[in-house]
């Protein structure tokens, strides 16, 4: 009790300073004066703030929800776009390997990755248990990832294109020439586009897409353009350079694509 007393005899003047601001404030803003109105908007504008600030913050954790909600809305929009180039594609009559082909695509996010070894890889959040199988192609929203490797129950390795090891069959937009598209370990941003022959006119800007000459990916996804070509005196093909429309540094969310007729599109290749 005799702290008590001493406290609040040292402290006196301030309260009694603190008192009479309040009173003071009050007795402003009961005027309709000039004061009132000041006091007024700054206390909105000081409330507007903060629920400026609380808005922002909350937007910020349910960012992540956000992209995730994002991602599986063009998943679902993609898989409506590839069956309706193959029902397209039925209706023309045409001969192209991926006529009638039907797709799945299940979306995933990436957990670990790699970019500056020979043999990059990736890692995505989805396995067996989510329907994900070795073989599969992986799309995100800029172009074509990879292929799966292999497989857990929850989780996949994927062997991006910027892997020495990985080989893709694509196709130049201009004209529908058929390449491979090899990666020769020096940049992730470019890759080597081969056995495209000297006599197809080419130019820098061209799109290359995925070939749909597999039962990996369907015809048309984007790989990336020419930046750069060559062609020796003596060549029989162009050294094409192409810069890949997929930023192997941020790669986050991306679409595995299960091809549904898979097994039967094998099994007639081993029949003949």
């Amino acid at each position: 009790m005799r702290n008590l007393l001493l406290f609040l005899k040292k402290t006196a003047t301030f309260f009694e300073f603190l008192l009479l601001e309040i009173v003071a404030f009050l007795l402003i803003m009961q005027n309709d004066g000039y004061q009132s109105n000041v006091i007024l908007s700054s206390c909105n504008s000081f409330v507007a703030g903060t629920y400026r600030i609380i808005d922002t913050v909350r937007d910020y954790f349910f960012l992540s929800r956000e992209n995730q909600l994002l991602v599986e809305e063009n998943t679902a929009l993609q898989e409506r776009v590839v069956m309706l180039e193959a029902a397209l594609s039925r209706y023309s009559q045409t001969d192209s390997l991926v006529a009638g082909q039907e797709y799945e695509f299940f979306s995933a996010k990436t957990v670990y990755n790699t970019v500056d070894n020979m043999q990059n890889h990736l890692v995505i959040d989805k396995g067996k248990a989510d329907g994900v199988r070795a073989e599969m192609g992986v799309v995100n929203s800029s172009g074509v990832v990879g292929i799966v490797k292999t497989v857990s129950n929850h989780f996949a390795m994927v062997i991006p294109i910027v892997n020495v090891q990985s080989h893709l069959s694509c196709r130049i937009g201009r004209n529908g020439t058929f390449g491979s598209l090899v990666w020769d370990a020096r940049d992730s941003r470019y890759a080597a586009l081969e056995e495209v022959p000297r006599h197809v006119a080419i130019a820098r800007g061209d799109s290359v897409f995925t070939s749909g000459l597999s039962a990996v990916f369907p015809e048309g996804f984007l790989v990336g353009v020419i930046e750069d070509f060559d062609l020796s005196a003596n060549a029989a093909n162009y050294t094409i350079q192409v810069r890949l429309a997929c930023d192997f540094r941020s790669v986050n969310y991306v679409k595995v694509v299960s091809y549904m007729k898979k097994e039967e599109y094998e099994a007639i290749k081993i029949e003949n």
